[in-house]
């Protein structure tokens, strides 16, 4: 689902570099979410929790399989060859 099958050293650093980024993206996005709700608005922090951690875990699925680990497009040649 996730794998890649290029472990060139730009590659690997690169998705590195994507993955640390998606993770600090949804860290800043759960921590604003919770120092709102649950500081400024003094919301239930376990259901805030809760329900913000599904949202994260999403976004997280939703980071990898679009942006970081994306498939790359094959050419029409190689496209022939599988058929």
């Amino acid at each position: 689902m996730f794998e890649s099958r290029d472990y060139s050293p730009k590659t690997v650093l690169t998705e590195l570099w994507k993955f640390t980024a998606g993770r600090l993206i949804t860290f800043l996005i759960e921590y604003g979410f919770m120092l709102l709700t649950v500081d400024v608005l003094h919301w239930n922090d376990l259901i805030m929790k809760l329900i913000i951690s599904v949202v994260v875990v999403i976004l997280n699925y939703v980071f990898s399989k679009l942006f970081i680990f994306k498939k790359k497009e094959r050419s029409d040649e190689n496209q022939a060859e599988l058929h």
